[in-house]
């Protein structure tokens, strides 16, 4: 009886071990060095490692537009060692443009406004 528990016990962690969830990395894509096999589609820099990314298909494609232009994304795969079989890609809004002034410059009006509220205020 304990032979066939262990066994069992054993073959369930092995199973276990095979069939793991996908991991979601996020960072900066980059293209891939000139050097890099020919299933790298892109490398990712999540800040503190550089994960080489394999994809097929649409999502090889679209990892290669994201990367020419170095955007952030969320990359969904199973990871092995240092490189990631990429079954899903999404590009995630840059925070630092999210605060960026859009560039227009104000009116000249509402400077102006702002002057007569503070003049109106000082006579009253």
């Amino acid at each position: 009886m304990r032979v066939k528990s262990l066994a069992v016990l054993v073959t369930c962690l092995v199973l276990s071990s095979v069939a793991r969830a996908d991991d979601t990395k996020a960072g900066t894509l980059a293209t891939k060095p000139i050097a890099a096999a020919a299933e790298v589609v892109a490398v990712l820099n999540d800040g503190t490692d550089t994960i080489t990314l394999t994809a097929t298909g649409d999502i090889a494609t679209k990892l290669d537009e994201l990367a020419k232009k170095g955007a952030k994304v969320s990359v969904t795969g199973t990871v092995n060692g240092k490189t990631m079989a990429v079954t899903g890609v999404m590009e995630t809004a840059d925070p630092k443009a999210e605060n960026k002034d859009d560039g227009k410059k104000k009116k000249k009006g509402e400077k102006g406004e702002k002057k007569k509220k503070k003049a109106e205020k000082n006579n009253n």
